[in-house]
């Protein structure tokens, strides 16, 4: 076993005192091969953290992606959204919006249209449906 290590040891120092020489005679050489490694890694390094950072946005993006159930009139909101929760792969609780909380969030943003729309609120009630797992966006919003 010592005979091992002083063996890697030995070749150890070799090679560290032979990088010097190297770089002694040839000091040129020896920038450009360690400005092309400097480049390299931190190219590498860059790209590394750019893929890191697409990897959250898009995990964060695929939590925020949500169904949205335009209902008639004459549909009950409290049955379709208790309907809606049990099916399989929804998040509950499911958002429940009223016409009238759907006209009064419009207002706040568009001010300028509120004499048209207060005459006549042509908004849904809408639920929007959050789901478990991306995989199961499809089969939700079809069922």
């Amino acid at each position: 076993m010592a005979d091992k290590s002083s063996y890697f040891s030995g070749q150890l120092v070799y090679a560290v005192r032979q990088g010097f020489q190297n770089i002694i005679r040839s000091p040129l050489m020896s920038l450009i091969v360690v400005s092309t490694m400097v480049i390299s890694l931190s190219t590498l390094g860059f790209l590394l953290l750019v893929v890191s950072d697409l990897n959250l946005i898009s995990s964060e993006l695929a939590t925020q992606l949500k169904i949205v159930v335009f209902l008639e009139d004459q549909q009950d909101i409290d049955r379709m959204g208790a309907d809606i929760e049990n099916l399989p792969g929804v998040q509950a609780p499911v958002i429940k919006i009223s016409r009238e909380e759907a006209l009064d969030t419009m207002l706040k943003d568009l001010s300028d249209l509120k004499d048209v729309l207060k005459e006549n609120n042509p908004f849904p009630a809408t639920i929007e449906v959050a789901v478990t797992e991306i995989a199961r966006m499809e089969a939700v919003g079809e069922e």
